[in-house]
């Protein structure tokens, strides 16, 4: 961008709320571009004013400060105007994942006191039949024209979003602008900004209250990061952004908006940096739209969670191995070997052997652009992955392809991020260090402590269950395990009541050994470890829904549906010796004796995963049982695989 005039201010010390970092956009760069939702494109400026009218036409339904709005809808952009109407009246706008059951949306929003309910038309009917059991529901706003007959009246308390827009366009044409302005004067730090429950995997969700406060000192630090990678690992590209020797990072650069809005991850990075950073949003309703989306948008940063690298390197790899020429082929898997070695050097801090260096050489000039290119990531400073570990050969690749990515790691108790790995730094099996004005110790029993004004209040409603996290020297207990490296890298090494205590009394992580196998293979696409007072530890397996065709397609072998080529030999046999592999990495006690591949796919739809792709272990657990004995019985059944003994450390 030549425009050197045009510029957000950094960060000051002196912080005030989010909404005036939105209300300082407005004002400084009206016509850059702000939201981006399929024809729908709105600058700065329309975002500005269109958060107006429907903050004052809510206002005249009754909403005021402190009152909840609930939304209930994809990723789109009248969600965030919503959101932020709410903000600007000090309400609390609280988004609510779309796989929620009728019942947990209504305990959650029973739990919250919805006043009102902004959705999409799908969910309009259940919203309908909920608000009969919700005293404090008076409203529901549709997003768009619900199916019906032309001219068909709505029920009663139901209004369209163009209605509440119109209202709110003659409000504010009478000068209601200064009713917000008033408004804004009693809108402070401490205020709360957003209410996020959590997946609810240890009991009932918890209404999670996050402050202006908190989530602007975590988004300082995070924009100076940011401002970091560009310097260090951006490279020429973004030579221009550097004036006098200090990082200026342009309004409006482009990043996606496509994991759930009801999690913390996706608020952070693309609502509420937003505010900071000034960029133009790009909305993805449904999320197979991403391969698609993404080399149309090419963001300059990207978040994502393990599950999503994966497939991205899976479709690599599928992509190389549908190449018709063998020497073509051949070039490619050769590219991404060396792609991976040359990661691994640059993450081990050191010079990968000449060979290695050269190819890599010649492969960044010819090849690894056009794979960055196809992928939508060519222009992306940095890659972000959380929520789970990521795989050290996942990592290896994708920094040998020139996409360094930085684990992060965070709650939605901490306003998103506790520790992050400085850009260009990263190490295998590490998290990074704390972000800057965040404390993190470790206590005695291992479990990881943090404290800092990045730190939640507490929970809605829950004073016993904010005693129990928050104890009386201001630390919050996370309930992982971890420890600190001698250059003060963490490292999560499981969560507490997740561990796994054999019946020989060993105490085991099961994520630790549930990644080792997974990074085994392609094919792989979740493992659900058991053990807990069991004589040895055993698996499910489930098979990578969009890998495993073209696998079947390369390798010779028919391919209907997950269920019928889970059973083939030559599948089974690829699972097996990738448990066998992963099994040499990891400790005699730690090995999967037996394992069971199921001919199914876990989604958050069927609720063995939570919508941020974690392992719901109580509903696995459940809905398995039965196949979970058969792991265990004296003779094993015909589902029940059983890897060769692994030669490897000592327990």
């Amino acid at each position: 961008m030549t425009d050197a005039i045009q510029q957000v201010p950094p960060p000051t010390d002196d912080r005030g709320t989010l909404l005036d970092l939105f209300l300082r956009n407005i004002a400084t760069f009206p016509e850059v571009g702000a939201l981006a939702d399929g024809d729908t494109r709105l600058t700065w400026g329309e975002y500005g004013r269109m958060s107006a009218e429907v903050a004052l036409a809510l206002r005249e339904l009754g909403v005021g400060k402190g009152d909840v709005i609930g939304l209930h809808a994809v990723n789109r952009h009248e969600h965030i105007v919503a959101d932020t109407a709410a903000l600007r009246l000090g309400a609390i706008p609280t988004s609510f994942y779309l796989t929620l059951a009728p019942d947990q949306l209504s305990y959650q929003a029973a739990d919250c006191s919805a006043k009102v309910v902004v959705c999409d038309p799908d969910h309009l009917d259940t919203w309908l039949k909920l608000r009969e059991e919700l005293d404090d529901l008076e409203h529901l706003v549709v997003l768009d024209e619900p199916e019906a007959e032309p001219g068909t009246a709505l029920p009663d308390g139901v209004l369209r979003w163009s209605d509440l827009r119109a209202r709110g366009l003659v409000l504010r044409a009478d000068g209601g602008e200064r009713d917000l302005d008033e408004i804004r004067a009693s809108i402070g730090p401490e205020d709360v900004i957003t209410i996020i429950y959590t997946s609810g995997t240890t009991g009932p969700p918890k209404g999670v209250l996050l402050t202006h406060r908190g989530l602007r000192g975590n988004i300082d630090a995070s924009r100076r990061m940011l401002e970091d990678g560009v310097v260090k690992v951006g490279g020429k590209q973004f030579a221009d952004w550097v004036v006098d020797g200090e990082i200026r990072i342009p309004p409006g650069q482009p990043v996606l908006s496509y994991l759930p809005l009801a999690h913390i991850a996706e608020r952070f990075i693309s609502h509420y940096s937003a505010f900071s950073l000034g960029t133009e949003v790009t909305y993805v309703r449904r999320l197979e739209d991403l391969p698609q989306v993404l080399p149309q948008v090419r963001p300059f940063v990207f978040p994502s969670v393990p599950r999503v690298w994966e497939k991205f390197h899976g479709a690599i790899t599928a992509r190389l191995e549908e190449e018709p020429n063998e020497r073509k082929r051949a070039l490619g898997r050769k590219a991404i070997a060396v792609a991976h070695d040359k990661g691994r050097a640059i993450t081990e801090g050191r010079r990968a052997d000449v060979r290695t260096e050269a190819l890599h050489a010649l492969f960044a000039r010819i090849l690894y652009p056009r794979l960055r290119a196809t992928m939508g990531l060519d222009r992306c400073v940095m890659g972000f992955s959380g929520a789970a570990p990521i795989s050290p050969d996942l990592l290896f690749t994708f920094t040998g392809l020139g996409i360094p990515i930085s684990e992060a790691y965070g709650m939605t108790e901490s306003s998103a991020l506790i520790t992050v790995t400085p850009p260009g730094e990263a190490r295998v099996g590490s998290v990074g260090v704390p972000v800057p004005g965040v404390e993190v110790r470790i206590a005695d029993d291992g479990e990881v402590l943090f404290r800092g004004e990045n730190m939640t209040p507490g929970y809605l409603n829950r004073p016993d269950a904010t005693a129990e996290s928050i104890d009386e020297d201001g630390w919050f207990h996370t309930g992982d395990l971890g420890e600190f490296d001698r250059d003060g890298y963490l490292r999560i090494i499981g969560r507490k009541k997740e561990l796994i205590i054999t019946a020989a009394g060993k105490n085991l992580s099961p994520a630790l050994i549930e990644e080792t196998i997974k990074g085994a293979s392609p094919l792989i696409g979740q493992v659900c470890v058991i053990g807990d007072q069991r004589k040895y530890v055993s698996a499910l397996i489930v098979l990578d829904g969009e890998a495993l065709p073209a696998w079947c397609h390369s390798n010779d072998v028919p391919f209907e549906s997950i269920a019928q080529a889970s059973q083939h030999p030559r599948v089974r046999r690829e699972v097996q010796e990738a448990v066998e592999a992963g099994n040499r990495q990891l400790a005699r006690v730690e090995q999967i004796k037996r394992f069971a591949i199921l001919g199914e796919e876990w989604t958050p739809e069927s609720e063995e995963l939570t919508p941020t792709m974690k392992l719901k272990r109580r509903t696995i657990l459940e809905r398995h049982a039965e196949i979970i004995e058969r792991l265990y019985a004296d003779e094993p059944a015909e589902d029940v695989l059983e890897p060769a003994p692994a030669t490897t450390r000592a327990s």
